[in-house]
């Protein structure tokens, strides 16, 4: 039996045709946080926030990345934190639908923390007498 064949799989797609109803019923607007809880984060976000808030989402995470991406050219050890950023918000975008999914907001504080700070003022934090 192939993976996409077992009844929780029919479940998953059903949650997410579902959430596309709901887009379709509120003319794109989205019912709201906390109505709905499809099975990936991608039509929770489009079936609760509407076309609007998911492309707000989607421009702010581009835009983290993309300031994350220009700071790597002055300092490479930022690196690890746009990957782990990255790859938190893959698997949710999949499989997870909770927007209180703490590592997302972890790890995308820590990238902005990082990415707004220059490692030689943290140098300077880290030599300053306490």
């Amino acid at each position: 039996m192939e993976k996409t064949d077992t009844l929780s799989a029919v479940y998953r797609f059903a949650a997410d045709k579902y959430s596309i109803n709901i887009l379709i019923d509120t003319y794109g607007v989205g019912a709201g946080l906390g109505s709905n809880r499809p099975s990936s984060f991608l039509t929770f976000l489009i079936s609760t926030l509407g076309i609007v808030g998911l492309f707000i989402f989607i421009i702010l995470i581009f835009m983290q990345i993309k300031i994350s991406l220009i700071k790597i050219n002055y300092e490479y050890k930022i690196t690890p934190f746009i990957f782990l950023f990255i790859s938190t918000l893959v698997p949710m975008i999949i499989g997870i639908p909770d927007i209180d999914f703490q590592m997302l907001w972890v790890n995308w504080a820590l990238l902005a923390f990082i990415t707004s700070i220059s490692y030689e003022n943290l140098e300077t934090l880290r030599t300053k007498d306490i």
